[in-house]
């Protein structure tokens, strides 16, 4: 019987087909461990701009990565969707299991999104093994955001959405001309 014809799993309306590459072995050809860095925060905060910040730093340093930003996701793969709750969770629900993918195949993958649900957040780390999610929430000060919150994001409770994170990534406070 070939490796490409491993065990089915029957799931509700599909079958899941288990890769016939472990993820250890295609770590071990990277000479990496896959995960997912999971960049969150209001909008406007610098989470695009530190995911790419630092995937320009892993490639310096030879580190195969993948970067998912919530706008670019927006105009193709979710581009169906809206700023509602259930929108919300379906957006992130899809980019988790996107980035699920790229980890598995062994590769540091950054994903910027706002998303500002514990409980979305927490269903996409529940899908990877433990210590392969990693959440660093992008904390501003409230005065870099004047007049930022655009694109309907409809984040005026943002503050109270972000309390539960254990990881903070502060930023530099900046007066209003350098935002």
């Amino acid at each position: 019987m070939s490796d490409c014809l491993m065990p089915w799993k029957l799931y509700p309306y599909a079958l899941a087909q288990e890769g016939a590459v472990p993820t250890e072995d295609k770590e071990k050809i990277l000479s990496q461990k896959g995960c997912v860095l999971w960049f969150t925060g209001l909008s406007g905060s610098g989470k695009s701009t530190v995911a790419c910040t630092l995937e320009h730093a892993l490639a310096a340093r030879g580190r195969a990565t993948t970067l998912l930003d919530g706008d670019n996701i927006r105009h193709g793969l979710n581009k169906n969707l809206g700023f509602s709750a259930e929108d919300r969770a379906e957006n992130i629900r899809r980019i988790g299991e996107v980035s699920k993918l790229f980890a598995d195949a062994g590769l540091i993958t950054l994903v910027s999104f706002i998303s500002p649900y514990k409980r979305d957040r927490d269903s996409v780390r529940a899908r990877l093994p433990e210590g392969k999610f990693v959440e660093v929430y992008m904390k501003v000060w409230l005065v870099v955001f004047s007049g930022k919150l655009s694109r309907g994001s409809g984040l005026t409770k943002t503050p109270k959405m972000f309390k539960s994170l254990k990881m903070h990534a502060p930023c530099a406070k900046m007066d209003q001309s350098e935002s």
